[in-house]
């Protein structure tokens, strides 16, 4: 299986390159040309190979395609220096992907990795399904949605699609959570204003 994984480099998408791996896999990670290996140089397997482009580039990613059976799309901006960022990103490159993808051909399936934050808060202490109306907050799980539809709207038909809303990630390589259990190693314990319930997933 040749499998095309965007995003890479970072925190869910090395931990998915090893495993990928680790079940025989052909792993080719799609990377910006400014994007830095970090755990991903200390592979060594003639299975993994590197492509570089910008997330906009279709020509280049229709190249980075080549005889690929599945991509995952991992890549997204979690934080940005403006809310449009969050659109041009998140929801512009995963365009450009799916186009890349219909131009290419030979592509199986398409994964896109969303976030609970498409979906936005649940009412209460009953977690939210798939049935209940998408409500999200943020621009960030605004911009997700907007991908999820494009997604849906481009490859529907063409191309099979899965779209995964993982909750909160956390565990080795995550810089974000781990402040939490940083603090709590030092004997301190941030304690919000109100009860708040997150769902966590390591």
């Amino acid at each position: 299986m040749n499998v095309l994984i965007t995003g890479a480099n970072g925190f869910i998408g090395s931990s998915l390159t090893e495993f990928l791996l680790s079940k025989d896999c052909n792993v080719r990670c799609l990377l910006r040309p400014s994007s830095r290996l970090n755990w991903l140089e200390s592979i060594k397997s003639d299975k993994l190979s590197f492509f570089r482009a910008q997330g906009d580039d279709v020509p280049s990613l229709v190249k980075a395609l080549e005889n690929i059976d599945i991509v995952i799309c991992c890549a997204g901006a979690l934080r940005a220096n403006s809310p449009q960022q969050y659109y041009d990103v998140n929801v512009g490159n995963t365009k450009k992907m799916c186009e890349a993808v219909l131009k290419a051909g030979g592509v199986k399936r398409f994964i896109f990795i969303s976030s609970q934050a498409a979906a936005g808060p649940a009412g209460g202490l009953i977690p939210k399904t798939l049935a209940d109306k998408a409500n999200p907050i943020s621009d960030y799980g605004k911009s997700k949605l907007l991908a999820e539809q494009a997604v849906k709207e481009m490859l529907d038909k063409k191309v099979d699609w899965t779209i995964l809303r993982p909750s909160s990630v956390y565990g080795p390589r995550d810089k974000d959570i781990f402040i939490f259990f940083n603090l709590v190693s030092k004997h301190l314990r941030p304690k919000p204003l109100k009860p708040k319930f997150f769902q966590l997933i390591y």
